[in-house]
């Protein structure tokens, strides 16, 4: 059994063991692009990096580019929705320890092996995001999401297409990288 992914720029990536050699910042802003959130059970398509680029809005400045990458374990594996994780095991390793190293593989490879992007200021802002994506991308809620300690924001999401999320994400990566205030413009937005 082959045990092994092509990635969008065409490396090879053994899941369970990701060279970070072989990782590109376009096979993750790529990746997490085109990834419906909610595992497609919203009512439009929305993006994990739509959601990563508008998150990191909500945080402090110092705590934005951890926002932006808080999803990079589901770049070469889907977005696993909250309630079952914990239900998941690969190859008998938990899910939670699975997506550690992936995120580990893939924050190396961007240069930023040390970088904390489960501080309780995510997770916060990760809750707050949920709210608003609740009211905004998702239908009538048929049981309680227990949100209400996160309010969303006052804003309205209109889901960007994946390739103006890519775009966005890329944006805001080299942006906040290089401590600027440089604004990208997109020619096109979807």
């Amino acid at each position: 059994m082959n045990t092994w992914l092509q990635s969008y720029l065409g490396k090879v990536i053994d899941p369970n063991n990701i060279d970070y050699r072989n990782v590109g910042l376009e096979d993750i802003a790529h990746a997490l692009s085109m990834k419906c959130r909610f595992s497609g059970h919203c009512e439009t398509f929305y993006s994990v990096a739509e959601h990563c680029v508008r998150g990191s809005h909500l945080v402090p400045k110092d705590q934005a580019l951890a926002f932006l990458l808080h999803e990079v374990d589901e770049v070469f594996s889907p977005d696993v929705p909250a309630p079952i994780k914990h239900l998941v095991k690969v190859d008998g390793v938990p899910w939670s320890e699975w997506a550690y190293r992936q995120e580990r593989a893939i924050l190396k490879a961007i240069g930023l092996p040390n970088l904390d992007v489960s501080t309780p200021e995510i997770k916060k802002a990760d809750r707050q995001m949920l709210a608003w994506e609740k009211r905004d991308i998702m239908g009538p809620e048929p049981k309680s999401w227990a949100l209400e300690e996160q309010p969303p924001t006052d804003k309205i999401i209109h889901p960007w297409s994946h390739a103006y999320a890519e775009f966005r994400w890329v944006s805001e990566y080299h942006n906040l990288r290089s401590g600027g205030t440089v604004q990208h413009h997109c020619p096109v937005q979807g």
